[in-house]
């Protein structure tokens, strides 16, 4: 498998369905290493070794998450500090963002085994000449924390359909009533807890 091809494959259409198109192509190369051995190898020493995930991790984030966060442009952390702005003031600084980060007031996919960052552009609405932080996204950060489960696990659960949630996707329910209502916060704490189990 060539990584940069593999990357370029999934860059050659639009955004939407990227996603999918990851997931496939996983399967694909999971399904096309013979036998599976090396493959099965290399997951089953990040599951039982810290050393072993931290290496699949930083080579998964090097030669083809942070390929794809650049080719979409989601690593835009200028925009990020104008949309936390006021509206026709000045950006909000680096260290203002990262205090958000901090505080789970604002998403950040980690991209580079040096800490950078992406932040889905998805989170952000446009309301009256300004951009704002999704209503209710910080208390869905808060209900499952990075203890529980990675952000990038967060980020893929909130746009995927949930039963509990008539099929929609936790952030299609953000985006409906501006708030996370009782009950998306149960399913939210639920799915949480039984990550963590």
């Amino acid at each position: 498998m060539d990584p940069a091809a593999l990357v370029g494959a999934l860059l050659a259409e639009d955004v939407p369905g990227l996603g999918e198109r990851i997931v496939r192509a996983f399967l694909a190369v999971w399904d096309g290493t013979p036998g599976q051995g090396p493959m099965l190898a290399m997951l089953r020493g990040a599951v039982s070794h810290e050393d072993s995930a931290d290496r699949l991790r930083t080579l998964s984030l090097r030669v083809i998450l942070r390929p794809l966060v650049n080719g979409i442009g989601a690593d835009q952390p200028e925009q990020v500090r104008v949309a936390l702005g006021r509206p026709g003031g000045a950006p909000v600084s680096r260290q203002a963002v990262d205090d958000r980060v901090r505080r789970g007031t604002v998403l950040a996919l980690r991209v580079a085994e040096h800490g950078e960052r992406a932040y889905p552009l998805w989170q952000f609405v446009h309301r009256e000449d300004r951009w704002e932080v999704l209503p209710g996204l910080a208390a869905l950060l808060r209900a499952v924390p990075e203890t529980v489960a990675d952000r990038w696990t967060l980020a893929s659960w909130l746009r995927q359909p949930h039963p509990a949630l008539d099929g929609h996707t936790p952030l299609h329910q953000l985006l409906e009533h501006g708030h996370a209502d009782e009950h998306l916060l149960a399913v939210a704490r639920a799915t949480a807890a039984r990550w963590a189990a």
